[in-house]
């Protein structure tokens, strides 16, 4: 080994969160040519020193030292591959190299850095193949996940650092895959480099690599060292243990141990360590107060130009050119223009159409940013991680991101303004047309970077919805369009000098009505304050001062974060206020390490309920054999002709050029096995090897292609199913999660004080008897806490199959992402499981030796073909597999590990020879010799009474979302949201008076119109919860525990009665008083209850377009769109009868037509208006009635008959959404 290359002394990190400190007095140092390991259970603190030692920021106040002894650079490699996901290898590679390389490096040189780096990763063959990610959508292939991480330490290795850092380097890959990257990171190591990561369950072929091995725990060092040193402090801490024991399984025993301690033992452990050390003279650990020198200096970066023009030519090759941003801005701008511009295709030049048609114009701008919304979270994540990795600065990204939205911009906007004005009649003389394009081009900007600005802003996506949707109609009201800014009182008539929205609409209202007689009304005289050249530069000020903000909030992301954090631990205060059980980090800390070892509950259900009244038995009986013959499956894929389809030889510019065809893709072929009663099963392979498939055809679930063959006789009732994701509720507890399922999925008939008791007994049965009561809490956008370890949430799931007390339990990779104290955990839970008799299937990546062992059989497959069946020994798999373990100490490795690696490079055809080899071998498996399994009479449930009723699923979901409702601050921030707009909304109004003025009669209807309107815009703040929703019940709709309907029904119930009708009633009543509308009781009511439904409406419109559109961008974008169009079919800004009967029954689908209309007949009708005349009297000017039919020319309605009408297309949008949802519910199972 070299000399040391870094030496940290003392490390500690303390946060105002936690009591105890995350990292104490950590020493160490890393050495030129070493590997090093940085391991413990989960929380223990390995990526926060991981992070301290890079030079990362981690928040908190950091202690201590590090020293970096002649090292060029630092090179740093995330937990999550972060890379551009439409990028190829190739281009990524190089785009990190052109951004960290020194500056003047050659094209030549930086060619050279990449194809070494992809020499030394093995990445030659799909040098050329988009690297994919989740975000990703029509790349013909992507990397797999081991050639992805590659990609990713090769991001950090361009710059050739001396040494590199990576956080969980293997996680989410399988044994094959982990092996790849670690035997890369051996390599790279060897060449005068220092290596250190952070991992969770090293196998030993991996574990033996690492020179040193740093074992931390509650941010205590527990001990350090090489195996050899490890080992014998292991035995002196037990000194009971045999002498002969080997280090092969040395770190997961160490991890088993860490995973137990309290923080006191662990401080305890440490010192004794210490002591250890001393005694037996360790190399490497003495301490000293001080160290002088400091870290090397970086190289030179390439200058600040170059790197804006790096950055832009990234993004916009993947956003622009190859996701089509450009052509979806098109797209979208074509079918407004379509919807829109046949309303004023009539080609009337009435001032009173031009002035609509500049006020639908400035619709589509006002709400431009709300596609922008769906990429800004994708975009504040890749910022973050490229930041921290010092690739570029916020400089960069914010000139990137800003040109590429001002050409994008650009193109969509000047080609909408210009066929806008050729349609609509709007003057197009040279100088009007550059006039207006510039000022639509500057509102545009703004509207985008105001959305940019509230993404990267606010953590919560919930409130950045509402606050966007609703500050982009504060904005209108205060344009000059829905009320005259000339009459704002003195303490709001600064609202218009900073809003862009009015300085663009006085800029457009100049253009097109300047030198007119329409132009010297009254209605224009608030749009003159300023000249149309003042008006157009303002615009444009007020974008830079938005884009300002925006970089501001780029730079200061690190300030942000914090304020992420003080908002998430003002949350946790208000739910412990409002009686949610948070516990804080002490005593989650204090809680997980009381439920670390499962309790020793009984493995048995209470018997309190007898067959004869439930029909149902909790009796534990011997599970059933499953046996399976010939199962064929395959799947009809589109064969793309792309750039990987020759090995990665065609150019990267032709991944958005692609032939399809479609072809029959095998996944299983012909396989068939058989687990024995009571048997606890592996089912194990590579990726892509189909274990998942295998296992969802095992348990009765319904696939996409075509199945074949004879299936498991089993009751599939009887039959748990858990799946890999834990779809829980995250604002529910433990309990009342355990006990949702077991209203649903017991018998109808079933009491409730026995549904208690077997929520009990699972509790006990699992372990979670003591965090019973917290919330599960969650990583998904809505949720603000995470009160659950990895391994009691995956226990909570395990639990939500068992409350049916199943014969057999099938369980797909149920401890994927645990570390290795959880993975124990969970599986021997199952263990204790089979031992009650129960037989469990479950797929498992990369078991350790231990785990590995608990299985009763194991199943390997390989390219969809079975190679091994039978017991998990050395005995059984040596008849096929001998040559592996031949020549090798079997003591110290891992079998499991052997078999994957063999498997994961075998190809298809070597698949078929050794499942045929396997079927010779195994002439067992035979349909004549299988034992049948009978059940035992009067076992399980009953057939008639063997599920709930449909009111009973109704009335258990209706008490789940109560739960939720009540206890999410979602609701809180949705309700609140919508009163504070609709006082702000109602200020401009505050000066009219409850008598009908001529003067004021025209603010009024615009009063009237604001609030028809803004019904619908302030839908937007739903979009978070209701995607969070749908997800939710669709996976649950998958496990079979409810149909659509009554999903649909409970979610809909309470949220319309506890959010949107409360909330827009609160927004409606406000506006009402503060706009003096009509005070007569039945008015108001009637004004309340027509608003509240057409808020209704437009809630259930939105939430359809989440469930049918399954892109968030086009979600966003066709809302925006529909925002844009509304006021076209209201009646206010183009008569109805005015619009070519083409596009005339777009009015009667529009709710706010209808409420528009209920509220001008509720406000108008019947009522004299005082005219502007001296004495005051009713003669000579227009009356109610003739403004009610000013602005319903064509209709002869009523008040009822508009209420019936809104009312009508509410109940159409529920019933198509409901219609939709049991179709595409229909259409997954």
């Amino acid at each position: 080994m070299g000399g040391i290359s870094v030496e940290f002394v003392d490390i500690g990190l303390q946060v105002e969160t936690r009591k105890t400190a995350i990292l104490q007095n950590v020493t160490g140092s890393f050495k030129t040519n070493e590997i090093c390991a940085l391991m413990g259970p989960s929380g223990a603190g390995k990526t926060t020193l991981l992070h301290i030692l890079a030079g990362r920021d981690v928040g908190g106040i950091v202690t201590g030292s590090v020293v970096y002894h002649d090292t060029n650079e630092c090179g740093f490699v995330t937990q999550e591959d972060v890379i551009e996901p439409r990028l190829t290898c190739h281009e990524a590679l190089t785009f990190y190299s052109q951004l960290r390389l020194a500056a003047g490096t050659t094209a030549e040189e930086i060619e050279k850095v990449v194809q070494n780096c992809m020499d030394d990763l093995g990445l030659n063959h799909v040098a050329n193949v988009g690297v994919g990610g989740d975000a990703l959508q029509g790349v013909a292939k992507t990397l797999s996940g081991g050639e992805k991480r590659r990609v990713s330490i090769g991001c950090s290795l361009v710059t050739n650092p001396s040494i590199c850092f990576l956080d969980e380097p293997t996680s989410g890959l399988d044994a094959g895959m982990a092996l790849e990257v670690m035997d890369a990171l051996v390599v790279i190591a060897r060449q005068d480099r220092t290596i250190v990561c952070s991992i969770h369950q090293p196998r030993w072929d991996i574990f033996k690599n690492f020179d040193k091995n740093y074992f931390l725990a509650h941010g205590i060092l527990a001990s350090c060292g090489t195996r050899k040193e490890l080992f014998d402090f292991y035995l002196s801490e037990f000194p009971s243990l045999p002498k002969d024991m080997k280090e092969d399984n040395l770190a997961d025993l160490y991890l088993d141990y860490l995973s137990h301690l309290s923080y006191t033992q662990a401080v305890d452990m440490g010192a004794r360590f210490q002591q250890f050390a001393a005694a037996n003279k360790l190399s490497g650990r003495r301490k000293r107060s001080t160290l002088s020198k400091k870290p090397a200096e970086f190289r030179q970066r390439v200058p600040l130009y170059m790197r804006c023009y790096l950055v832009f030519r990234a993004k916009a090759l993947a956003h622009t050119v190859r996701r089509g941003d450009l052509r979806f801005v098109f797209m979208g701008g074509s079918v407004w223009l379509l919807v829109n511009g046949l309303a004023f295709s009539g080609g009337s030049t009435e001032d009173d159409s031009l002035y609509g048609a500049v006020l639908v114009l400035l619709l589509f701008l006002f709400f431009k940013g709300i596609p922008t919304m769906a990429n800004c979270v994708v975009q504040r994540k890749q910022y973050l991680h490229d930041y921290s990795m010092g690739l570029y600065g916020a400089f960069e990204f914010w000139f990137a991101v800003s040109a590429l939205d001002l050409l994008e911009s650009f193109c969509g906007i000047c080609l909408c303004y210009f066929s806008w004005c050729y349609i609509s009649g709007l003057r197009t003389g040279p100088e009007h047309m550059i006039y207006g394009a510039a000022t639509a081009l500057g509102l545009g900007q703004a509207a985008v970077g105001m959305s940019q600005l509230n993404m990267f802003v606010f953590p919560n996506v919930t409130f950045v919805n509402a606050v966007y949707g609703g500050l982009v109609s504060f904005l209108m009201a205060y344009s000059g369009v829905y009320c005259d800014v000339n009459d704002l009182p003195s303490w709001l008539a600064w609202i218009p000098d900073i809003n862009p929205y009015y300085y663009a609409t006085s800029a457009l209202m100049q253009n097109q009505f300047s030198g007119t007689d329409y132009g010297h009304t009254a209605a224009m005289e608030s749009y003159f304050n300023y000249s149309k050249s003042e008006c157009l530069l303002a615009t444009w000020l007020v974008y830079f001062i938005f884009y300002t903000c925006f970089y501001l909030s780029l730079e200061y992301q690190m300030w942000l974060k914090d304020y992420s954090k003080m908002w998430k631990a003002f949350m946790k205060k208000f739910q412990k206020s409002a009686g949610v059980d948070v516990p804080d980090a002490a005593e989650k800390e204090s809680l997980i390490e009381k439920t670390s070892t499962l309790g020793d509950a009984s493995n048995t259900f209470k018997s309190a309920e007898t067959k004869a009244t439930t029909g149902h038995s909790t009796t534990v009986v011997q599970g059933p054999p499953i046996t399976w013959y010939h199962i064929q499956y395959s799947i009809t894929v589109q064969n793309k002709d792309g750039p990987a389809a020759d090995g990665g030889k065609q150019e990267a510019n032709e991944l958005s050029s692609f032939a399809f065809q479609q072809k029959q893709k095998v996944i299983l072929a012909d396989c068939s096995g058989a687990v024995p009663s009571s048997t606890l099963c592996a089912l194990m392979g590579p990726s892509g090897a189909g274990k998942t498939s295998l296992l969802h055809i095992l348990g009765g679930k319904e696939m996409v292609g075509q199945v074949t063959g004879t299936l498991p006789d089993i009751d599939y009732e009887d039959t748990g199913f858990v799946w890999q994701e834990d779809i829980l509720e995250p604002a529910c507890t433990v309990r009342e999660t355990l006990r949702f399922y077991a209203d649903l999925k017991l018998p109808a008939r079933t009491r409730a004080q026995f549904r208690t008791e077997v929520v009990q007994s699972v509790l006990e049965e699992l372990g979670l008897a003591i965090c019973s009561d917290n919330i599960v809490g969650g990583t998904s956008v809505l949720s603000t806490v995470k009160t659950l370890s990895g391994g009691q949430r995956r226990r909570v799931s395990i639990g939500c199959a068992l409350v049916t007390n199943p014969s057999a339990v099938m369980l797909d990779e149920p401890t994927s992402g645990l570390d290795a104290g959880m993975s124990l955990e969970v599986m021997e839970s199952m263990r204790n499981l089979v031992n009650s008799g129960r037989t469990m299937i479950a797929s498992i990546h990369q078991p350790r030796i231990d785990i590995f062992k608990m299985f009763d059989q194991v199943i390997f497959l390989a390219k969809g073909h079975i190679a091994y069946a039978g017991p998990p020994t050395l005995d059984g798999m040596s008849p096929l597999f001998g040559h592996l373990f031949e020549g090798r100490d079997m003591s110290r490795l891992n079998s499991a590990d052997l078999m994957l690696d063999h498997l994961s490079v075998v190809q298809t055809d070597a698949a078929e020879k050794l499942s045929e080899a396997y079927k010779e071998y195994n002439k067992k498996i035979n349909k004549d010799e299988v034992v049948v399994y009978e059940k035992p009479p009067g076992y399980g449930v009953q057939d008639a009474h063997r599920r709930p009723s449909f009111y009973f699923r109704l009335k258990v979901l209706l008490g789940r979302e109560w739960s939720v409702k009540v206890m999410s601050n979602h609701t809180y921030t949705r309700v609140a949201v919508l009163a504070l707009w609709g006082i702000i909304f109602a200020m401009p109004y505050l000066r009219l008076s409850y008598d009908l003025k001529e003067s004021e009669a025209f603010d009024t209807i615009r009063a009237l119109y604001v609030l028809s309107l803004f019904q619908a815009t302030l839908t937007s703040h739903a979009g978070a919860v209701h995607e969070h929703w749908v997800h939710q019940s669709r996976a649950e709709m998958k496990m079979k525990l409810y149909e659509a309907a009554e999903a649909y029904l409970s979610f809909f119930l309470w949220d319309s009665l506890i959010i949107v009708i409360p909330g827009s009633m609160v927004m409606t009543f406000e506006m009402w008083l503060m706009s003096s509308f009509q005070p007569a009781a039945d008015k108001m009511f009637f004004g309340i209850s027509v608003c509240c439904l057409e808020h209704l409406a437009y809630t259930t419109i939105a939430m359809f377009l989440i469930i049918s559109i399954p892109n968030s961008k086009a979600v966003e974008t066709v809302k925006a769109l529909m925002y844009a169009s509304l006021g076209c079919y209201t009646g206010f800004l183009i008569k109805i009868g005015d619009i070519p009967w083409v596009v005339r029954w777009l009015c009667y689908i529009n709710p706010a037509k209808y409420a528009f209309a209920g509220l001008m007949i509720n406000e108008f009708s019947g009522e004299s208006v005082e005219c502007d005349d001296e004495d005051g009297s009713s003669d000579g000017c227009a009356q109610g009635d003739d403004y009610v039919r000013e602005y319903d020319a064509d209709e002869d309605t009523t008040r009822l008959g508009d209420f019936l009408a809104v009312l009508a297309l509410a109940l159409t949008a529920f019933l198509l959404n409901l219609h939709t949802i049991m179709r595409t519910a229909k259409s997954s199972h």
